[in-house]
């Protein structure tokens, strides 16, 4: 082998190229170390502070003030209206649109005979006289 200094010129910047080249790659791996340590930290960091805000979001749920009792008569008071005027509405409109259709329909579709016709008025009338010309 030969001397480094004697060593041809390709080979020396292989050399050096092989140098730098794990330098570099030193670096990049003590800064991939750095930055997951800090990703850890930034991750742990949210965790903590997600934990905290629901515990904050739970306690407020859990305590009773007047402005959630207030608010929740007032929603019961305004589901009970609504399904009140529905109800109404429903009632309006079976009286004075779906009841008389329906008995429209049923005299069309189920019309009385004579004999009922007659037993009704209680009598039967013609308007025949056996005397008078056709």
């Amino acid at each position: 082998p030969r001397s480094p200094r004697r060593q041809r010129p390709k080979a020396r910047a292989r050399a050096a190229y092989e140098k730098r080249r794990a330098e570099v790659m030193q670096g990049l791996h003590q800064r991939r170390d750095e930055d997951l340590h800090r990703i850890r930290e930034k991750v742990e960091h949210q965790k903590i502070a997600r934990e905290s805000r629901l515990d904050g979001l739970i306690q407020l749920i859990e305590e009773d003030t007047d402005m959630k009792v207030n608010l929740t008569d007032t929603i019961r008071a305004w589901e009970l209206d609504i399904n009140r005027r529905s109800r109404q509405s429903h009632e309006a409109w079976t009286l004075n649109v779906y009841d008389k259709l329906q008995e429209q329909i049923d005299e069309h579709m189920n019309p009385r005979s004579r004999w009922q016709q007659q037993m009704i008025e209680g009598s039967k009338a013609v308007d025949f006289h056996p005397n008078d010309p056709f």
